[in-house]
């Protein structure tokens, strides 16, 4: 970015009434201010400015890249809000691309009840943004912490009550209720007196607590945090659909994975995991996509085999060395990502999945294929197979 793109004003309009520049300098830019209908200015930066004339100014000392308390967010937040009911309001920082912008996506978020992504997307179509992880952070808490529901939660039965009470104080502050439990979501999703879907990513979550348990839990995302450690009653969570736990820092599972008996997609992309637990046979019956994307994993077990009813299993950038005979018997699997491992042969039972429409074993550089396996990607990329070897 050109040091010209600090020097000059540049001011835009974000929504109907509300403006974002870079720093402003009163003698130079005084009369595009009011030229454009603004009586009321925030100004995050943190040396002291002096207020324009007829201009209402609330000066809040934001430091660039530090998280912003919630005292400041109220003051900022309430002040924008009665500004504009009448006058238009400009919101300015250094560069005007993470503090202004930052706020304002929070007040697109209060005026639209949309959440962080959505207000994001409104922002960016207007105005490039690049805000840092701390001003994004302290504004989606604060209005985490804005949004509650004590009539939905009277409703909950005790056990979920008590694992949602367990789970905020590991995060430190109230979760929403939200309209739908997804990947963009964060926040719980009821239905009767259950809780049905839980959104829980890049919370800072370092520790579940070991009596956290939703029994009619059927989507899970826990991606994005600190957590190492899954507690062995944890998947007490018997019609679970979704779990996704990519992002963390988990180095094992355990056994009762085989509690999830509904379970139809598992991801663990990006952790420590050393093995896959034998019981992983015992959630056969529905499991379809299963991801171990970057972890450690260096050997597989036989149980693997079990999963008739999985269409994708991904396992590139781990340790392996070896693929047990079992993964044969995976004739629902359309496909197999195994790049990038330590590979030296694959299984001669490998050529009984016919139905792979996608085959990545690049970058598994002491690999060497079987007449019989070359035979068979001959007859897969015959039928529309994409075969990836070298990378």
């Amino acid at each position: 970015m050109s040091i010209s793109y600090f020097q000059e004003f540049k001011i835009t309009e974000i929504i109907p009434r509300l403006w974002v520049s870079n720093r402003l300098i009163a003698e130079r830019d005084y009369s595009i201010i009011k030229e454009k209908g603004i009586d009321a200015i925030v100004s995050l930066v943190e040396e002291h400015c002096e207020p324009l004339p007829d201009i209402d100014t609330l000066h809040c000392p934001v430091t660039d890249g530090k998280h912003i308390p919630a005292f400041l967010l109220d003051k900022i937040f309430s002040f924008v809000r009665n500004a504009l009911q009448n006058t238009n309001v400009l919101i300015y920082c250094s560069a005007g691309i993470s503090r202004s912008a930052g706020i304002a996506m929070g007040i697109i978020m209060a005026q639209e009840n949309c959440s962080w992504e959505q207000a994001h997307e409104v922002f960016n179509q207007n105005r490039f943004s690049w805000v840092c992880t701390e001003v994004r952070e302290s504004v989606q808490r604060y209005f985490l912490n804005q949004c509650q529901s004590p009539e939905e939660r009277r409703l909950l039965c005790s056990e979920d009550a008590k694992a949602l009470q367990l789970l905020e104080k590991e995060i430190g502050f109230t979760l929403p209720p939200a309209k739908e439990a997804g990947w963009s979501s964060r926040g719980y999703k009821i239905k009767g007196n259950h809780i049905i879907g839980l959104g829980l990513c890049n919370m800072g979550l370092q520790v579940i607590p070991a009596d956290c348990r939703f029994p009619r839990l059927e989507f899970l995302h826990l991606s994005g945090n600190r957590i190492e450690h899954i507690p062995e009653l944890f998947f007490e969570m018997p019609v679970l659909k979704e779990l996704h736990l990519n992002n963390n820092r988990i180095s094992r599972l355990p056994e009762t994975l085989n509690r999830m008996k509904s379970l139809k997609e598992f991801n663990c992309r990006n952790n420590l995991i050393i093995d896959i637990p034998h019981s992983i046979r015992e959630i056969r019956e529905n499991l379809m996509y299963m991801n171990f994307e970057a972890n450690r994993l260096e050997k597989l077990p036989e149980e693997i085999g079990a999963l008739s009813n999985l269409r994708a299993l991904n396992l590139r950038d781990n340790q392996l060395y070896a693929i047990p005979e079992s993964m044969g018997d995976l004739d629902s699997l359309i496909s197999l990502a195994l790049v990038n491992n330590h590979l030296s042969r694959l299984p001669g039972s490998i050529t009984k999945l016919n139905k792979l429409k996608r085959l990545n074993i690049g970058l598994n550089k002491r690999l060497k294929l079987l007449k019989e396996q070359e035979n068979w990607l001959h007859e897969l990329k015959a039928n529309d197979c994409l075969i990836i070897r070298d990378l």
